[in-house]
């Protein structure tokens, strides 16, 4: 009896981000050799946790279906306000921390609600979160608590902090959306709402999950950014949007809700940031950092859909 046997197939989405993150890490190497040692990954993944974090974020509001255009502004407004209110007034600065919070689930909810496409909310809110941040802060400045310093700039044995954040934030992401029933009910509700709703999943309850699980990232994000540069500055993340979309999408997500990748999302968002850095060792101008990111957005998505297209022949048998 001849049975036919299927060969199984490499997904590309998986393994795109881990290529990335080696090759980034062999190029770094190449180019200074002590980046492997304690103090070097130290040094050079340091700058990428605000950027992992504020990936995470985007991750849980495009598993949702939408898209963060905003979400540098509201980091920025999270780390004027630690910067200038946590140390004075602690009591203050969480109540507008809170407030800030809620405003931005409560965004997930309008925007479900009143069928607005999130691209245009989130736009409009980077301005609100921008000019709120103006207002506490129109210069950058202020002073980080110097616990918060201390925290982000700890040294633990064996492990950089970066990579135990790094480890965390993926696990804790992974088993939210993928190991309890209710992260594979919204996925589910994100990625098919009309049959969510024909069996009583609440869409706009589920957004509402989704975006204040976000909303946490986000926050997280603004602290470490807080602690890592001492102070606050409300256009210190403005640029880091492109990076966490393209973070999302080349780490295995599509911008259709539900289907996203924790793991390949930091792989990625971490060899986004040590191209960056690779560009700063050979002198490259920060300018061609947004090119870069988008021509590594654009390589990644072809690379997937040529391997989708093989993979379809192959299971066709075309390939003989």
């Amino acid at each position: 009896m001849n049975a036919e046997i299927r060969r199984p197939r490499i997904d590309g989405a998986q393994v795109i981000p881990v290529v990335m993150l080696v090759a980034a890490l062999g190029a770094m190497a190449a180019i200074e050799p002590s980046v492997l040692s304690y103090d070097g990954l130290s040094l050079i993944l340091i700058g990428t946790m605000p950027v992992i974090l504020a990936t995470l974020a985007q991750l849980f509001i495009m598993a949702a279906g939408d898209i963060d255009l905003g979400l540098g502004q509201f980091v920025g407004l999270v780390n004027v306000l630690v910067a200038s209110m946590l140390t004075q007034a602690p009591v203050v600065c969480l109540i507008y921390l809170a407030v800030a919070a809620l405003a931005y689930v409560l965004m997930g909810i309008v925007i479900e609600w009143r069928r607005i496409p999130a691209i245009v909310v989130t736009f409009g809110m980077g301005s609100i979160w921008l000019g709120a941040a103006l207002i506490v802060s129109p210069v950058p400045g202020g002073e980080a608590p110097g616990w918060l310093v201390d925290a982000v700039n700890a040294s633990p044995a064996l492990i950089p902090l970066p990579i135990i954040l790094f480890v965390i934030a993926g696990v804790v992401s992974h088993i939210l959306l993928f190991r309890t029933r209710l992260g594979i009910r919204l996925r589910g509700a994100a990625e098919t709402p009309h049959a969510a709703e024909r069996i009583g999943i609440s869409i706009t309850r589920s957004k509402a999950i989704l975006y204040s699980v976000a909303a946490a990232f986000a926050l997280l994000a603004g602290f470490v950014l807080t602690g890592i540069t001492g102070s606050g500055d409300p256009n210190g993340a403005s640029a880091i949007v492109l990076s966490t979309v393209a973070a999302v999408i080349v780490g295995g997500g599509e911008f259709r809700g539900g289907r996203v990748n924790p793991t390949g999302a930091i792989c990625a968002a971490v060899a986004i940031g040590l191209i960056t850095s690779i560009m700063a060792f050979l002198n490259i101008s920060a300018a061609y950092t947004s090119a870069v990111e988008g021509a590594i957005l654009i390589a990644a998505l072809s690379i997937r859909l040529l391997g989708g297209w093989m993979g379809r022949r192959a299971d066709k048998g075309e390939w003989g």
